[in-house]
């Protein structure tokens, strides 16, 4: 039995329902994460008006005890629910460029039809950087 290795018609609509699943479930997150960024910066004591990303690029324990300290017991909890929060990110994120580049490889075997050849795996290949990189980066922090 020999496999097709063009995408029909039903593989690529499925593959865009999970690619808008997958962006709404990203930009829910981020608008989220915005919000609370924005509520955090609210409850700062200080002059200076530290967010999460300021505590998250403070490179030393002197400056996050500062920005720590400036959040308040409210701020700590909201500070507290963004970092989980930012995990789920995270996921959604690289899943939502993984299934952005396999739509972008169905779109291109399939409104191509005069290229006779099935993807190589070299094509394949590249549609997978994206989630590995951001796997990587975010498992050294």
């Amino acid at each position: 039995m020999r496999i097709n290795p063009y995408p029909s018609e039903h593989e690529y609509n499925r593959k865009k329902k999970y690619l808008l699943i997958t962006l709404f479930i990203t930009l829910l997150l981020m608008s989220i994460m915005i919000l609370l960024d924005r509520m955090l910066t609210d409850c700062c004591s200080s002059v200076n008006k530290y967010g999460i990303v300021a505590y998250e690029l403070a490179f030393n324990q002197l400056k996050a005890n500062t920005i720590i300290e400036s959040w308040g017991e409210k701020g700590k909890g909201l500070a507290l629910f963004s970092l989980g929060l930012d995990f789920l990110y995270i996921a959604a994120y690289s899943t939502t460029l993984l299934f952005f580049a396999l739509s972008f490889h169905s779109v291109f075997v399939i409104n191509n039809p005069s290229s006779q050849k099935p993807a190589r795996s070299s094509q394949v290949l590249l549609s997978l950087p994206p989630y590995l990189i951001s796997l990587k980066i975010y498992s050294l922090l």
